[in-house]
C-alpha cells in the first residue's frame, strides 16, 4: 500500500484547500445578496417548511434538522427530488436549494412552488436559479465558490440557520453566535488533521484503515446528517463504495445481515455522539458486542467536541480529511466527479 508519509505535503495541501475554507464559512454574513431583510414578519403563518435540494445542495438541511430538532417550530422537510409534498399551500415555506443553480430537480420544484403561491427562498451560487430569483424579486441567499457544492455545506448551515431565526421559525437560539464558536473549535482541529501532522493524525489513520474495502458507516441520532456525508465524501472524493445506517433502526434489520457472507472485506466506522442518552449509549456497546462475535471488527470514531454541534461540524470536517488521504491512497483526483458528469451528459442528449 502507498504510505501517505511518501507523498509530498505540497501535494496533500492541494486537495484540502477548499475544506481549510469551510470554517470561515461559519462567520459570513448570510445576507449579502438578499433582497428582503427577512423578520418575524416573515414567519407569521408559515405552518411548514420544506426543503428542496440534490446531493449536496440538501446537505445543510440535514445538519439543521439534526441540530435544530428540538428547537424547530414548525416540520421541516427535505425533498430530494423534483415533486413538492401535496401538502405544500401558502403556508409553506419552500426553501430551493442548488448550488450551480441548474439542476434539473431544483428548477422544476421552483416552478411547482410558483404556482403553488408559497414563501420562498432561493439557496444558490449561480445559474438559472439565480437569474430568475432575482428577476422575480424572490429572497435570495447566495453561497461562495467552491470546487463542488459539499464544500459549501457550512455557508448553507449559516444561511439556512440565521433566516430561520430572524423569521422565528427556531426557539432558544443565537445561531450566528452558535455557529461563529464552533468555527473557532474547527480552526483549531483541523490543524491536527492536516498533512503537516504524520503521527498520530486521525484522518490518516482512518484513510489507511479504509483502503481496499467497502465501507459502512454507523452513527448514533445526533450525529447521523454526518454520516450521511461521510457516506457521500467517500464515494465521491475516494471513489470508493461506502454505505451508511442510523441506530437505532439497524439494530431492527440489518444487524442480522452481517452473518453471510462469512468472508468481509468491510471496514465498520462507528460514529457515536458523547451527548447521547444512556440508553443510546449501552445499544451501541450491545450492538457492537455482537458483531465482533460474527468477526467484525467496529472501528469507533472519536468525535471531538464541547457541544453537540461542534461535533457534529467536527464529524464532517474529519471525514472531509480523511477521503481526501484515501483519495491519494487510491491515486486519483479527489475533485473530479467523472462518472457523475458521464450519467449528465447522457441524460441531457
Amino acid at each position: 500500500m502507498k504510505s501517505l508519509n511518501a507523498i509530498s505535503v505540497e501535494r496533500q495541501n492541494g486537495i484540502f484547500a477548499d475544506i481549510n475554507t469551510m470554517s470561515t464559512h461559519l462567520r459570513l454574513p448570510y445576507g449579502d445578496d438578499m433582497r428582503y431583510s427577512l423578520t418575524p414578519l416573515d414567519g407569521t403563518g408559515i405552518t411548514n417548511i420544506v426543503f428542496c435540494g440534490m446531493g449536496g445542495s440538501a446537505l445543510a438541511a440535514n445538519l439543521a434538522k439534526n441540530w435544530l430538532y428540538s428547537r424547530l417550530q414548525v416540520p421541516l422537510e427535505v425533498v430530494r427530488g423534483s415533486v413538492l409534498p401535496g401538502y405544500v399551500n401558502e403556508h409553506s415555506l419552500v426553501i430551493i436549494s442548488s448550488y450551480s443553480g441548474d439542476t434539473t430537480e431544483a428548477l422544476a420544484a421552483y416552478e411547482q412552488a410558483n404556482k403553488n403561491n408559497v414563501q420562498m427562498i432561493v439557496l444558490t451560487n449561480g445559474g438559472q436559479l439565480m437569474s430568475r430569483a432575482r428577476a422575480e424579486n424572490r429572497t435570495m441567499l447566495s453561497l461562495p465558490s467552491c470546487d463542488q457544492p459539499r464544500f459549501a455545506i457550512f455557508a448553507g448551515l449559516r444561511a439556512l440557520t440565521c433566516a430561520l431565526q430572524n423569521m422565528g421559525l427556531i426557539s432558544e437560539i443565537d445561531a450566528a453566535r452558535e455557529l461563529e464558536d464552533a468555527a473557532d473549535f474547527i480552526d483549531e482541529q483541523k490543524m491536527l488533521l492536516s498533512p503537516d501532522i504524520e503521527h498520530n493524525n486521525q484522518a490518516k489513520l482512518l484513510a489507511e484503515a479504509m483502503v481496499s474495502k467497502q465501507i459502512v458507516i454507523y452513527a448514533t441520532p445526533l450525529v447521523s446528517s454526518a454520516a450521511y456525508i461521510w457516506k457521500i465524501s467517500l464515494n465521491e472524493d475516494a471513489k470508493q463504495l461506502a454505505w451508511y445506517n442510523t441506530y437505532s433502526e439497524l439494530d431492527h434489520n440489518e444487524l442480522e445481515g452481517w452473518q453471510f457472507p462469512k468472508e468481509k472485506e468491510v471496514a465498520i466506522l462507528q460514529l457515536s455522539s458523547q451527548f447521547e442518552t444512556p440508553e443510546m449509549q449501552k445499544r451501541v456497546a450491545v450492538t457492537t458486542k455482537l458483531l465482533n462475535q460474527h468477526s467484525i471488527t467496529v472501528q469507533n470514531v472519536a468525535l471531538a467536541g464541547k457541544t453537540s454541534l461542534q461535533e457534529l461540524l467536527f464529524a464532517v470536517i474529519l471525514a472531509g480529511f480523511s477521503a481526501g488521504y484515501l483519495a491519494l491512497l487510491n491515486d486519483i483526483d479527489p475533485i473530479k466527479v467523472k462518472e457523475i458528469s458521464k450519467l449528465k451528459a447522457e441524460l441531457g442528449k
